[in-house]
């Protein structure tokens, strides 16, 4: 039997928050993911975007979340050499006198002004897409590149005999008034950060979860440009020439394979957006573990006191996982 403090179900961005928190507080910990199968994480831009929605508004708590996932996010920077995390500016496409009038009040605000800045024109995108109107650009906003950071960490992890590659079963898990056992593991406290999985979970299914499944094309552009475009879908360069664009929602779904629907839903926005040749280079998809509220989800079972969940973080995951891991450490558990 192996002894630890606390098991982590799922290895998605909040799964690695919060074993990442753990560390840091000296925490010792187990995690137990199936090799990513089926995580939302792993299809994500890695966008974090301080203001968002048709109303042009601020992310909640921006101000708070940043210095967090800013620090975060730097330090595994410097750990590993690598630049999972970056700067990358998005120009959001004004198609009329609506939306650049919409977009000029908002950046007269004080509150928003360090954010937001408006250009007539921008040579980076002149003979690669249908120009709009005029630009709005948020500046202030990051990529976190999720797809090699989250197996970089598994890696680690792996190594240090503390990441176990296997599913979950429900069924095997043991509980005690002072903690519980799942196989040959006994732990003081486990935490379920399964995303979409946890409409499986019998302790925590209840909760007002909501997932929807999201696809995006993978494409290659042989000239292409070094900052975010939000029009009808997102375009956002991942390295190599190659861009992530998407996403569609879908609120009802059998599987979270890539569908014949999400690549129709992208490709045809696509091909509305640029006026360059592209290739499809590959389709991903995954089910966001969205909530009825739109907030995440950290809580104590309120029966079986050894249990917790990390859930719920939506599309902000990359900007939500480091806050709340550490108010999960700090406050919660």
């Amino acid at each position: 039997m192996t002894n630890t403090e606390v098991i982590i179900v799922g290895q998605g961005i909040a799964g690695s928050a919060l074993a990442l928190e753990l560390a840091k507080k000296g925490i010792d910990f187990r995690i137990l993911d199936p090799n990513h199968y089926g995580s939302s994480s792993m299809a994500a831009a890695g966008t974090i975007n301080p203001i968002t929605g048709r109303n042009y508004v601020k992310s909640w708590i921006f101000e708070e979340l940043k210095p967090v996932f800013k620090h975060t996010y730097t330090q595994l920077n410097e750990a590993s050499g690598e630049e999972f995390y970056k700067d990358l500016p998005i120009y959001r496409s004004l198609h009329s006198i609506k939306e650049e009038n919409m977009w000029l009040s908002r950046k007269e605000d004080s509150q928003y002004d360090e954010y937001l800045d408006f250009h007539t024109s921008s040579d980076a995108f002149k003979g690669i897409i249908n120009l709009p109107q005029s630009f709005g650009e948020i500046k202030g906003s990051h990529q976190v590149q999720l797809r090699a950071l989250l197996p970089y960490l598994q890696k680690k992890w792996t190594s240090q005999q503390k990441l176990i590659n296997e599913d979950f079963d429900y069924n095997l898990l043991q509980v005690q008034e002072n903690g519980v056992t799942y196989k040959d593991l006994k732990a003081q406290k486990i935490v379920f950060c399964e995303g979409h999985r946890v409409v499986h979970n019998p302790f925590f299914n209840h909760l007002p979860f909501d997932p929807v499944k999201g696809e995006a094309l993978i494409i290659h552009l042989k000239e292409g440009f070094n900052v975010s475009l939000r029009d009808k879908i997102f375009i956002t360069p991942i390295g190599n020439d190659l861009y992530w664009c998407g996403a569609n929602y879908a609120w009802q779904y059998t599987d979270h394979l890539p569908s014949q629907e999400g690549f129709d839903f992208v490709k045809s926005n696509l091909d509305q957006i640029l006026v360059q040749p592209y290739e499809i280079a590959d389709h991903w998809a995954g089910i966001r573990p969205a909530t009825k509220s739109r907030r995440p989800i950290i809580a104590q079972h309120e029966v079986h006191k050894a249990l917790y969940i990390f859930n719920g973080l939506g599309t902000k995951g990359s900007s939500l996982a480091p806050y709340f891991a550490e108010r999960m450490v700090g406050e919660v558990m």
